[in-house]
Order: C-alpha cells, then sequence, then structure tokens
C-alpha cells in the first residue's frame, strides 16, 4: 500500500501513521476479503472535521484520502478518530460509492449510514454524526429527506442548518435506518450490506416503500 503523506508532519509523526494505517488496512481487509482496504491513501487537510481533528473520502475505487491535523490537542484521541475515518471511507470503496457520485438524498442517507454503523460498531468510535434523536422525529426526517430533490442542499443536510443548528441531518438519519434494518434481520451483519442497493436495505427496515425508489 502507498502512503502519501504531507511533508509538515514530520518524520515521527509519519512513521506513527503509516504503522497504524498499516494495521487498520488488516483489520479492514479481515472484514471484507474481497476488497474494501485502499491500495493507497493520500493525506490532505481539506477535509478535517473540527471536532476530531481527522476526516476522510474515498476518491476512487482504491485511493483514499485522509486529514489529520498535526495541532490537535489530544493526539491518542485523534488516533482513534483517525482510525475510524479510516474504516467509514473504506467502507465506502466496499460499497463502490467512490468520488463524485450521486445519489438521491435519502438514498445517501443510507449510503452513509452503513459506512457511519461501520465504523461505530468495528473500529468502536462515538461520533456525533451517529447520535439521532428519538424514533418518532427520524419518522418524520425520514419523510422529509424522501421528499428532497436530487439537487438538494447538501451542506445543510449533510454537515450542518444554519436555521436549526442541527449537525450531520442525513448521518443521523443513516444511522436511524440501518440500526432498524439490523434489529429487523438480527442474523444480519453490517457488511453484507456493502453490497446491496439503498433500496434493498431499505425494504430490510420495513420502511414505507411508497417513500423511496431504487437508484
Amino acid at each position: 500500500m502507498q502512503i502519501i503523506f504531507l511533508p509538515e508532519f514530520g518524520n515521527d509523526l509519519i512513521q506513527e501513521l503509516h504503522d497504524l494505517i498499516q494495521t487498520w488496512e488488516g483489520e479492514v481487509r479481515a472484514l471484507f476479503p474481497d476488497g474494501a482496504a485502499p491500495s493507497q491513501v493520500t493525506f490532505d487537510n481539506s477535509f478535517v472535521i473540527p471536532e476530531t481533528g481527522t476526516g476522510g473520502f474515498a476518491a476512487a475505487n482504491n485511493v483514499l484520502i485522509l486529514a489529520f491535523n498535526k495541532d490537535f490537542q489530544d493526539r491518542q484521541i485523534q488516533f482513534k478518530n483517525l482510525r475510524a475515518s479510516y474504516f467509514h471511507e473504506s467502507y465506502h470503496i466496499a460499497q463502490g460509492w467512490v468520488g463524485d457520485m450521486v445519489f438521491k438524498p435519502l438514498e445517501e442517507a443510507v449510503l452513509e449510514g452503513a459506512a457511519t454503523v461501520f465504523e461505530r460498531d468495528r473500529a468502536g468510535s462515538s461520533p456525533g454524526w451517529a447520535d439521532y434523536f428519538d424514533r418518532s422525529k427520524m419518522i418524520e426526517l425520514y419523510r422529509e429527506v424522501s421528499h428532497l430533490d436530487i439537487d438538494y442542499d447538501r451542506a445543510k443536510w449533510k454537515h450542518y442548518d444554519d436555521a436549526t443548528g442541527e449537525k450531520w441531518l442525513l448521518y443521523r438519519l443513516g444511522t436511524f435506518i440501518i440500526d432498524e434494518v439490523l434489529k429487523n434481520n438480527a442474523e444480519m451483519s453490517i457488511e453484507p450490506l456493502a453490497s446491496m442497493k439503498p433500496s434493498e436495505i431499505l425494504s430490510l427496515g420495513k420502511f414505507p416503500p411508497a417513500l423511496y425508489t431504487s437508484h
């Protein structure tokens, strides 16, 4: 695996990150033997999430971009956050959702939710975007998102809603949906969902079929 670091990291941090990423690669490959771990990791800090000091993006089928703010206050927590980012984006590679591929808002929620559950359950993370509201509010949010157009306001729905101050609405909704799916299908784990279409996943969660269509 090729890893491209930022020169500003310095040799000690680069070596530490190199060793960690090689370990994580093995962990992801054990969960997805047919491929999910990237063959190239590139650091690019335009993706940093302030709350975690890390970030990521599945740029192509075998290329994962990671972000790492070297000035983040707690390095050990940041390493844990980076591991979660690596797992999350590797799951997107397993889904085949990479680069600038566009899906309908509800489908994006499902895809992000599955990657979030994977990082939460397999990497032991506790990201804010995995915390969702009570069931009635999530069903209301589900209905609202299901009627959004494909050119919806991604900044508002995926990151921050200026009007309400709420963050990560699509991620929270998707996490709720995936948890419902796994609850209703006790024999199923998160890994097989990576090869399923969002519409198939929604049907497993017994969500109203009138509110979604396949991509």
